[in-house]
């Protein structure tokens, strides 16, 4: 019983939310990423050109980089803020 209360206790900082989801974005970008530089390096054989998806590595190629520091700045303000407001949140549950 005490595991749940220290469980349910420990994600009262709603910062952590936002840590998280902004963390899965910044991880599914970089992923994006990987898979635009393999598909370059692919796509220097003609043999293994294809048209689907294509849509999707041309925007990365453009906004790519500034989607994921716009995604690192939004997680450096959420981390700051639950570390900063994480003693304050303790502090109301008791």
């Amino acid at each position: 019983m005490t595991g749940r209360r220290t469980l349910a206790r420990r994600f009262r900082n709603p910062f952590y939310v936002g840590v998280v989801v902004t963390a899965i974005l910044f991880c599914l970008t970089a992923f994006a990423f990987v898979v635009l530089t393999i598909h370059d390096l692919r796509s220097a054989d003609p043999a293994t050109v294809s048209s689907g998806g294509r849509w999707l590595l041309e925007v990365l190629d453009q906004y790519g980089f500034r989607v994921m520091m716009f995604e690192l700045a939004v997680l450096a303000v959420f981390c700051v803020a639950a570390m900063a407001t994480d003693q304050a949140w303790e502090m109301g549950d008791r």
